[in-house]
Parts: structure tokens; C-alpha cells; sequence
């Protein structure tokens, strides 16, 4: 069976295609240069800095530093705009205005400062100054810009690439029928709790919860369990096909694999690490030898997942049923 990832990403990177993204890149980022005129006017850019509250309220809702907009080109609301025409740099003024469209909405009172008045430029490649390149960018010159871009665009492709190949085990997934045994669900999240709560101290639970928007810690918990369920699947789907496949345990490579998840940690004892994971179920090295077995055989499905870039930019694997299983 074939499967079919889209990605959208050019597996080579042109001349052309680099222009057009330096082009792109130049076009979105202007150069601000003072301006003659003496008022706030369309057309024109201010610096300014804006303080937003509630009408009769004390507090500030909003309250930005010095920023760049731009006038009559959509930054601002019209409303606004009407009140900030006119100013002077240097020049402070407060008004009130009501969200546009809505003749119910809650009017907001600002307190704006003009900074300054400027004009905007936007440069393409034969234009652009190298004072501006280096005071936006940090390169020096074209050439070092080119080679930012190209950098940039090689990174977010190999982002891309790397986010659809790991779509290959949802894709891979869905050809497989799996069945949790009964009270196994129960001993995983029974399990996934312990480690949270090693991880966190128990006492403090009510305070991790909280600090990922959960409403309580029974959420928080319900969420553990259905991530849990989901977690089983992929556990169960990546244990047969290991089995299947006749792979062996690894030392070396999973002591790699310790090392390289104690790291992302800030762990430096592999040890200390590892006893995090330790339940009443399993020690923290059977815990781990799981999740290596897991984390195998995801890379080796996205493995199978070869790069064919076509018209349509889609990303074919060659997986055959010879591998799949049930």
C-alpha cells in the first residue's frame, strides 16, 4: 500500500526560488526614515506609544512601549487613525474610541505619545544598502545575506520535512487494528500518575495543573488518561511490529538514547534520570527500554517515508503490506 504525505516543501532550492524569497523578505521589512512633515498624516508612519483601558477604568488593559505604524495602510482601526491625525511629534493626547462594527462593544479610552514621523522604503536586491542589510539582518553584504536566506529556507524545509514524516505513523496507524488488553489501560495510567507525581511532588500537583490551564487536577488527570489510551496504541502497534520484524536490543544504542534524553533534561546521571521513571509496575530502565523500543520503530515507519517531490509536492512512502501488522 502507498501512502501519501503532502508537503509542500522543494526538495532542491533554485537561484530563482532563493531570489524570490530575498525579494519577499526585503519587501516585508521597510526602512524608516524621518519624515519632512510636521503632522500625522495617511501615508506616513509614527512612532508612537499607546496606553488602552477600559472606559472609567483605572487599570491599563493595554499598555505597549514605542512601536512603528502605519497610517491608512490597515495598522490601525479608522476610528483611531481620525484621533491621531494631526499630532505633532512630541505631542500627547487622550481620547476615546469603540471597536469598529459594533455599536454595542465597550468604548476603550488611550492615552497616546508620537515619537516620530517617518517615511518608509522598501529596497529589492539591486537597491538595498549594506548599512541596511547589517542594522536588519546582521550580514554585511548581499552575499552574506543570500547566504542567510538560503540557511533559512533550508531550515524551515527540513522542519516541514521532518514534521510529515513523522505523519507517517498516523498514516501507518491507521491500517492497524489494535486491541488493549482488559486492566492494562487501568495499569498505564495508574503508572503515568506515579511518574507525574514523582516528577512534580505530590503536594504540588494542584500547582502543576494549574500552570498548564487546567481548571483543576481532575482535568488535568482525565487528560492524562486519554493521552495515556492514545499512547497505548502507539506502544502496542510499535511492540508487534519490532517483534515482527526480529529487532534485538541494542546496549550501546540505547544507552545513546539514555544519554541523549537525560540531556534534553539538563540530566547529567543517567542513573538519576532513569529512577525518575521508576513505579510500583516496572523499574525506570524496563520504562525506558519501551520507549526506545517506541521511539525505534517510529523512525524506522518514517523512515519509509522516501521524498518524491512532484507538482504536487507529495511525499510517497514505499511501506508494503509485507510490514504492516494487526
Amino acid at each position: 500500500e502507498i501512502l501519501e504525505i503532502k508537503t509542500g516543501v522543494p526538495s532542491h532550492i533554485t537561484e530563482t526560488d532563493l531570489d524570490s524569497y530575498i525579494e519577499s523578505v526585503l519587501a516585508e521589512v521597510p526602512d524608516y526614515t524621518p519624515s519632512d512633515r510636521e503632522t500625522v498624516c495617511e501615508g506616513c508612519y509614527v512612532d508612537m506609544e499607546v496606553e488602552e483601558k477600559a472606559k472609567g477604568s483605572e487599570e491599563p488593559a493595554d499598555e505597549q512601549g514605542s512601536r512603528m505604524y502605519g497610517v491608512g495602510n490597515g495598522d490601525l482601526q479608522p476610528s483611531f487613525e481620525k484621533n491621531i491625525i494631526g499630532m505633532r511629534t512630541g505631542e500627547t493626547s487622550e481620547f476615546t474610541v469603540r471597536p469598529e462594527g459594533d455599536s454595542e462593544a465597550e468604548e476603550y479610552s488611550y492615552v497616546v505619545k508620537i515619537n516620530g514621523i517617518y517615511e518608509a522604503e522598501t529596497y529589492d536586491m539591486e537597491s538595498v544598502p549594506d548599512e541596511f542589510l547589517y542594522r536588519e539582518f546582521g550580514s554585511r553584504n548581499m552575499d552574506e545575506f543570500r547566504a542567510y536566506c538560503l540557511a533559512d529556507m533550508y531550515s524551515a524545509s527540513a522542519s516541514i520535512e521532518n514534521a510529515a514524516l513523522s505523519d507517517a505513523f498516523a498514516e501507518y496507524e491507521k491500517s492497524c487494528k489494535v486491541r488493549i488488553p482488559d486492566g492494562l489501560l487501568d495499569q498505564k495510567y495508574g503508572q503515568m500518575k506515579d511518574i507525574l507525581k514523582t516528577m512534580n511532588g505530590e503536594e504540588k500537583i494542584g500547582e502543576f495543573a494549574e500552570s498548564l490551564s487546567y481548571n483543576s487536577v481532575e482535568d488535568l488527570y482525565d487528560d492524562l488518561r486519554t493521552q495515556t489510551a492514545e499512547a497505548l496504541e502507539d506502544e502496542l502497534i510499535c511492540e508487534a511490529l519490532w517483534e515482527k520484524l526480529g529487532m534485538e536490543m541494542d546496549d550501546k544504542e540505547f544507552e545513546s538514547y539514555l544519554q541523549s534524553q537525560a540531556s534534553a533534561m539538563s540530566i547529567e546521571d543517567i542513573h538519576e534520570y532513569i529512577r525518575d521513571f521508576d513505579t510500583a509496575y516496572e523499574s525506570g530502565e524496563e520504562y525506558m527500554r519501551r520507549q526506545y523500543v517506541i521511539q525505534s520503530m517510529k523512525g524506522f515507519i518514517a523512515s519509509k517515508a522516501q521524498p518524491v517531490r512532484d507538482e504536487e509536492a507529495r511525499m510517497t512512502d514505499v511501506m508494503t503490506d509485507e510490514t504492516k501488522t494487526e
